[in-house]
């Protein structure tokens, strides 16, 4: 990053801090709100940023493949188990959004079902972003 200007490096670390979302990582880097749409359009048309954009990418997404190499049934019977806790505790809601996501994964709630001896596909972020929650809850829960 050392071909950088000070404000271009801080676009780049702040884009991923920002959901990738352009405009926010522009002003979160110190352009004005008023211009942070057009520099981040200009920021990610210029040919040095976008190198180092596409290596903050390549980390995140090997980062993301270490933090998701975790089985289809170690989340399912995580999800069973957040299921049992909350109910025991009388957290409903957490119970439920567990029913839910095992449903989900069961194409229960769906017209379209998926083979079972099919390849099982992985959950998406938001999916996975849910069950990391649900967990969290639980182990804090243990803690306390």
């Amino acid at each position: 990053m050392s071909e950088l200007t000070e404000k271009q490096k801080a676009f780049v670390e702040e884009l991923p801090k920002n959901q990738w979302n352009g405009t926010k990582a522009a002003i979160a880097a110190g352009y004005s709100e008023k211009s942070g749409g057009v520099m981040a359009c200009r920021l990610l048309k210029n040919p040095r940023v976008a190198a180092e954009i596409d290596k903050v990418k390549e980390r995140y997404q090997k980062e993301l493949e270490h933090e998701t190499d975790i089985t289809i049934s170690e989340i399912v019977k995580r999800l069973n188990r957040v299921y049992h806790e909350a109910i025991d505790k009388g957290r409903y809601s957490d119970a439920n959004k567990a029913l839910e996501l095992l449903g989900k994964y069961k194409a229960m709630f769906t017209d379209r079902h998926v083979n079972e001896t099919a390849e099982v596909r992985k959950l998406t972020e938001r999916e996975q972003e849910e069950a990391r929650r649900i967990t969290n809850i639980l182990l804090l829960e243990k803690r306390a």
